[in-house]
């Protein structure tokens, strides 16, 4: 067992932050590890013991070492990941959906030994999110090439990226930027990479070729083309900036520090905004590459060094907190003699002795500049000798503050005070640009994580720390009044930077020479609180009722809109109510149309669920009559008779009201045009149905009464017409009988000519009118009848049956005498 756990220290245990001190095996096959291990919150070195046997342990941070070729030499140590991995898929308890999909979520993938990070290349997200075996590289390939041949641009490529924030000097994008490079055998190389690939308007990229270039940083640029970077609206965003920035430019108070004579002699119209956002969208305007000393910009990221080395609680056992409230080079302390935070002069000096304690001084400052260096992503990160010796022959204010504060034991123990306040000189003496603090910064905004290149520089708990002392001290004297007017940790230097920090969303960086009295750059002041009128960024800017007059750059507004939209008219289509009335509470609106035209109505008529026709008509009042591009089919009136009821009773009540509507189908519609109640095939009580004419509308029930009285007469008189018709064709034969009869030359028997009319005689011609009139009475009846109207159908029907009565047996005598019924009287 001791070799076994000697394999493990050989695996490389120290890269796990675990230092094994001893073992004992349970008797139910589990491992138990005594180990030593520096927390990630405090920061301190305790002892722990580690259950490989417990279900909350991390076996899978072992398995992963064993895949690295260079720790798995040892045969005892492929015998113990072997054990270690059985006892960890055999026994760990279920996890419940929740926690899976959270992990899940935060790029946890499950495989037989549990959940795993997900690797970032390009080969996982092509099989994750391209079925088929479609690589990802060919997806991207596809969406730029030229329509008549199998190239993609490069230059057009690279714009593309461009304008969701990408530069082409970001770090994630290097080995691309190279292989293109590498690919130009035919071009000069400049020294500026990106000129050189910018300049090359010509350059096209086959298939193979393009895939290459692009393998190794296809994910990034494959979060960028589905705009899932943190600011969706890049474009807009920056024009947003850009038009503050240019509005800022024309304060022209305050003055250059003069207390150290570099400073003095610095431009005061030097002026420059960087923006690097948590995703690594950068973007800058005006003079973002001057350099410029950070000066107390550096407090915040010494501190975040300390916290990390150290462990918040050892720090923090030399500084305080709070804000002193005095000015920032006062001579006092907290009420245990302590320097008030690490954002003053006094705390700023305490954290400077705190840093690799034992140590030689040279190695401190190396150290701390290779980790100013870490959170700039390995950015510009210089010394400028010259201010640091200003600073020296200038510090008597610092000089008397140390000695006061050794005088009440506010150092650590062996702390050298020459020493201390030389590298705290060093650390205010630190020269970068605009361009590369907000990079700094925006490493603090995402956790202690370097957005360009995913290095964890400090510890979430640093992190937090930090911001939490930047919010509330950040900005000398002017912090109370900072977080009530603008409500973002911040920082400023009397070199005039400035950084603002946005968590989980970017960092902004502000460089401008003229400070007010308090020792703020005027314009980062002035920037500050023009970005929070304009965009929710204040911490109590409420995201749930935020202001109609400020604008949230993190939502995708467009995108969000279409997808309520699609939710809804899904919900309509499988006849969920209450995921409807669900998106209708999240401000989906019911009479937005998709892009053919069809609302949630429209879905829901279609698949037949009246109950929601019902919810939308009655409850919610959506508009009964949307037209969508495609017709009214006849072959689905009949299955969506309940759909149909309700629609047709909303326009009838929307008539009765007299609202404007058009009954007619639409444009595009094969079928003719007619009256939506028309349409309707059942029997209906309505009382403001249109009859056979738009004029002829009846909208009360007197109106309906008056109708059925006329179509009531028009039937008798339909009866009555049928019979004065017979009794003409009656009065015609009579006239023949009583006609003297014809005697022939050669005999003397009479007979009667047979009866016949002419063509063109009138009695006929009066016969084919009143036959005409009588079709056109028998249909107007029939589609009186056909409005399914129960009150119209009844008049039809007792009109005809009263004429009947009337007129019935009368019809029959005459019948009887056209057929000779009366030949023998």
């Amino acid at each position: 067992m001791m070799r076994n756990l000697w394999a493990l220290r050989a695996l490389g245990h120290t890269r796990l932050g675990l230092e094994t001190s001893g073992s004992r095996r349970f008797g139910n096959g589990g491992l138990l590890l005594r180990s030593r291990r520096v927390c990630d919150r405090c920061g301190r070195s305790r002892l722990s013991r580690y259950n490989f046997f417990a279900p909350i342990i991390r076996v899978d941070s072992l398995i992963a070492i064993d895949r690295q070729a260079s720790f798995t030499s040892s045969p005892s140590a492929t015998s113990l990941l072997t054990k270690l991995r059985s006892w960890t898929t055999t026994t760990r308890a279920p996890m419940s959906p929740t926690k899976r999909q959270r992990h899940v979520s935060y790029g946890w993938s499950e495989d037989i030994h549990g959940l795993q990070r997900q690797s970032s290349t390009s080969s996982t997200m092509s099989a994750a999110m391209f079925p088929g075996n479609v690589a990802v590289e060919d997806v991207i390939f596809d969406l730029f090439r030229f329509t008549d041949r199998e190239s993609v641009s490069i230059p057009r490529f690279l714009r593309a990226l461009g304008e969701y924030g990408l530069r082409k000097d970001d770090p994630r994008l290097k080995d691309m930027i190279q292989s293109l490079v590498d690919l130009e055998t035919n071009t000069e190389l400049d020294a500026d990479l990106s000129d050189t690939i910018s300049d090359q308007r010509h350059v096209e990229l086959g298939r193979d070729a393009f895939k290459r270039c692009i393998a190794k940083s296809s994910v990034i640029i494959t979060k960028a083309l589905k705009n899932q970077l943190v600011i969706p609206d890049w474009g807009g965003f920056c024009n947003q900036i850009e038009e503050m920035f240019e509005q800022c430019r024309d304060f022209k108070g305050g003055n250059v520090a003069t207390y150290i004579p570099q400073l003095a002699r610095v431009d005061p119209e030097f002026w420059a905004v960087s923006i690097c956002t948590v995703d690594g969208q950068r973007r800058s305007w005006g003079d973002s590459m001057t350099p410029f000393c950070m000066q107390s910009v550096s407090k915040p990221f010494t501190y975040a060094i300390a916290v990390e080395e150290l462990g918040a609680d050892e720090v923090h056992h030399y500084v305080g907190q709070e804000p002193s409230g005095r000015l920032f080079n006062d001579i006092c302390l907290d009420y245990n003699s302590r320097p008030h935070n690490p954002l003053i002069n006094a705390g700023a000096i305490v954290i400077a002795s705190l840093i690799r304690q034992k140590q030689c001084f040279s190695d401190r400052f190396d150290f701390t500049m290779q980790q100013y260096k870490r959170f700039a992503a390995q950015g510009f990160v210089g010394f400028n000798n010259a201010v640091f010796l200003s600073e020296r022959e200038t510090a008597d204010r610092n000089y008397a503050l140390s000695y006061y504060m050794r005088e009440h034991k506010c150092f650590p123990p062996n702390a050298k005070l020459q020493e201390t306040l030389d590298f705290y000189f060093q650390l205010c003496s630190i020269e970068t640009n605009a361009d590369t603090l907000a990079v700094m910064g925006a490493t603090l905004a995402n956790g202690g994580v370097c957005p360009l290149n995913g290095d964890r520089v400090v510890c979430n708990r640093a992190c937090r720390d930090v911001l939490s002392l930047m919010y509330s001290c950040g900005m000398y004297d002017y912090s109370g009044q900072f977080a009530f007017r603008v409500g973002l940790p911040a920082k400023s230097g009397v070199s005039g930077d400035m950084i603002i920090v946005v968590p989980n969303v970017m960092a902004i960086c502000i460089y401008s020479p003229r400070l007010d009295t308090l020792g703020n750059t005027v314009r980062g002041v002035k920037f500050a609180e023009a970005l929070v009128e304009c965009f929710n960024f204040h911490n109590y800017d409420s995201l749930v009722y935020s202001e109609v007059c400020k604008i949230d750059p993190r939502r995708k507004l467009h995108e969000v809109e279409h997808e309520q939209i699609v939710h809804l008219l899904f919900a309509a289509k499988s006849g969920d109510i209450t995921a409807v009335k669900r998106h209708i509470l999240l401000g989906a609106d019911v009479d937005q149309p998709d892009y053919d035209g069809r609302t949630a109505l429209h879905v829901a008529a279609s698949e037949g669920h009246a109950k929601i026709v019902r919810f939308l008509l009655k409850r919610w009042k959506a508009s009964p009559d949307p037209k969508d591009r495609a017709p009214l089919r006849e072959d689905n009136v009949t299955l969506l008779s309940g759909s149909l009821d309700w629609l047709t009773g909303a326009i009838i009540e929307m008539d009765h009201a007299n609202m404007p509507m058009d009954h007619n189908s639409s444009n595009n519609s094969s079928m003719p045009p007619m009256s939506m109640s028309m349409m309707s095939m059942w029997f209906h009580f309505s009382h403001s149905d249109v009859i056979l004419f738009d004029f002829w509308h009846p909208k009360s029930v007197i109106a309906l009464l008056g109708s059925c009285v006329l179509i009531f007469c028009i039937a008798v008189a339909y009866e009555g017409l049928k019979w004065f018709r017979l009794h003409l064709q009656s009065r015609l034969f009579v006239v023949n009988r009583e006609r003297p009869p014809t005697y022939a030359a050669t005999t003397p028997i009479a007979y009667t000519k047979p009866f016949r009319l002419n063509t063109f005689s009138l009695p006929h011609l009066i016969q084919t009118l009143l036959f005409v009139v009588q079709i056109i009475l028998s249909y107007g009846l029939m589609l009186v009848f056909m409005t399914y109207n129960v009150w119209l159908a009844l008049s039809v029907i007792l009109g005809a049956g009263v004429g009947y009565f009337i007129f019935g047996a009368q019809m029959t005598v005459l019948t009887e005498r056209q057929m000779g019924g009366d030949c023998c009287e």
